[in-house]
C-alpha cells in the first residue's frame, strides 16, 4: 500500500513570501539581569538584525541615563551607521504606558529618543507583550547567559565582563552562522564593507588590531611573528608545523610539527617558548580558527601579550614568518619525503639550526640571526644580559 499524501492545492493557497531585507544597521536592544557573587547586576545587550554584531555592557543599575550611555558606546563601537533601533516598552527606553498620553510624553522628550534623534536614528518599540517582534536580541540574550552565568560562577564583576569579552569575541570572529550563509558577523560585515561602503564610517580592518598600529621592533624580543605550514607523510597523512619567527632578529624561535595544533596546544606552546625566551610585547599572526579561537583569547588575557591579527588576504603584514616559510618549505619540506613525525622533528631542527646559525642576512649586514642575539645582548637562553648595550644595525633591517 502506498503512502497517502494530500493533494497539492494552488488555487486558493497564497504563494510563499520571503522575509523582509533590511539593511545592515538596523539594531536591537534588551536588558537582562545577571548575578555574581557580589550581587546582582545588569547586561545591557545590542545586536545588529542583519550584519549579526554583537556589543555587550555591564552595569549596576539600569536607567534612562545609563541605557543612554549604552547607545552613545554602541554608536561608537560599530564600525557602520545605525539607521534603526528596536527596544522594548521598558522605562529605560520610552515613558510607561499610563503617561503615553499624559502631559509628560506631551512636552517631553525621553533621554533615550533624544539620544537617537541627536545620531539621526530612528527609534522604534515593539508592541507590548509581544517580545517576539525582538527576537534576534533574545536569542543572543539567551546565548550569552548559557554561555557565561549559567555554566561558569564568576566572584567579581571584573571576572564576568572578562569572561563576556571572551564570549563576544569568540562568538565574533569565530561562529559560523547559517543566516550569514556559513559566514563569522566579522567576515560578513568586511563582505558587505566592500560591496555597500556607504553605510561604513571606516573600514572593518581598522577596527582589529593590525600590525600597522604597532612600533617597529627596536631590539629582540618585542615583536614575534607566527604562522603555520602544511605537508603530508609518505602514508598520506597530514602534519603542520608551527613557526615563530623573531621580527628583529629574523631568528627562528620554535619549529613544532604536529598531526593537529588546536588553540589550546598552540597556547602550551607559547608558555614553553616564553619560560625560554622572556615575554614579548606582541605577536602578529594571520586570521586562522586557532588565533581566534577561545585558548588563545584567554591566554592573552592571562599573559597580557597582544596578538594582532594582519588584515585578511594581505600575508604580507606578517612578511617576516612568510618569508621564512618559503626558504623553509623549499629547502626542506619539498626536499625531503617523510615516513613519520619522528623523521619530521629530527628534520626540522636541524634545518632550524642551519637556519639560526649559517645562513647571513644581507638585512642585517651580513651576519646570521644567531650573532646578531649575540651582539645584542642576549645568550643562549634568549635573556637579556644585565651588562647589555643596545647597537644600532643597519637601516633596513627589521620589518
Amino acid at each position: 500500500m502506498g503512502s497517502c499524501r494530500l493533494p497539492e492545492v494552488t488555487g486558493d493557497k497564497e504563494p510563499k513570501k520571503k522575509f523582509k531585507t533590511y539593511p545592515i544597521g538596523s539594531v536591537h536592544i534588551d536588558i537582562a539581569e545577571v548575578h555574581t557573587a557580589e550581587g546582582m547586576l545588569y547586561l545591557y545587550v545590542a545586536i545588529d538584525r542583519t550584519g549579526k554584531f554583537a556589543f555587550v555592557q555591564l552595569v549596576t543599575k539600569t536607567d534612562r541615563t545609563s541605557a543612554s550611555a549604552f547607545l552613545v558606546a554602541l554608536i561608537a563601537a560599530v564600525p557602520y551607521k545605525i539607521h534603526t533601533v528596536l527596544a522594548d516598552n521598558g522605562i529605560q527606553f520610552t515613558f510607561p504606558p499610563q503617561y503615553a498620553d499624559g502631559p509628560t510624553a506631551t512636552y517631553m522628550t525621553h533621554m533615550f529618543h533624544m539620544c537617537c534623534h541627536e545620531n539621526g536614528i530612528e527609534h522604534r518599540l515593539i508592541k507590548i507583550r509581544h517580545l517576539w517582534t525582538n527576537g534576534h536580541v533574545e536569542r543572543m540574550n539567551r546565548t550569552i547567559r548559557e554561555a557565561t552565568v549559567k555554566r561558569y560562577h564568576d566572584d567579581s564583576q571584573d571576572q564576568l565582563a572578562a569572561h563576556l569579552h571572551d564570549v563576544v569575541d569568540a562568538y565574533y570572529y569565530c561562529r559560523r552562522l547559517k543566516t550569514l550563509r556559513s559566514l563569522t558577523p566579522y567576515e560578513y560585515i568586511c563582505k558587505i564593507s566592500a560591496t555597500e561602503p556607504e553605510w561604513f564610517k571606516l573600514k572593518q580592518h581598522h577596527q582589529m588590531l593590525g600590525p600597522n598600529t604597532l612600533a617597529l621592533p627596536s631590539r629582540p624580543g618585542v615583536r614575534g611573528s607566527l604562522d603555520f605550514v602544511s605537508d603530508a607523510l609518505t602514508d598520506g597523512r597530514r602534519f603542520r608545523v608551527l613557526a615563530v619567527v623573531d621580527d628583529f632578529t629574523r631568528e627562528c624561535l620554535c619549529l613544532i610539527a604536529d598531526t593537529s595544533l588546536s588553540g589550546a596546544r598552540l597556547a602550551r606552546e607559547l608558555d614553553s617558548l616564553i619560560a625560554q625566551r622572556g615575554k614579548p610585547k606582541a605577536i602578529v599572526s594571520d586570521n586562522g580558527t586557532e588565533m581566534t579561537s577561545m585558548a588563545i583569547l584567554k591566554w592573552c588575557q592571562k599573559t597580557k601579550v597582544r596578538m594582532a591579527l594582519h588584515c585578511p588576504g594581505k600575508p604580507m603584514q606578517n612578511g617576516s614568518v612568510e618569508s621564512f616559510n618559503g626558504g623553509f618549505r623549499d629547502k626542506c619540506l619539498n626536499e625531503t619525503l617523510f615516513s613519520s613525525l619522528t623523521q619530521t622533528h629530527a628534520a626540522i631542527i636541524a634545518q632550524k639550526e642551519d637556519y639560526n646559525r649559517n645562513r647571513p642576512y644581507s638585512s642585517l649586514g651580513n651576519i646570521t640571526p644567531s650573532e646578531v642575539r649575540n651582539q645584542d645582548g642576549y645568550g643562549k637562553t634568549g635573556r637579556m644580559r644585565p651588562d647589555y648595550k643596545p647597537k644600532t644595525l643597519p637601516k633596513t633591517a627589521g620589518i
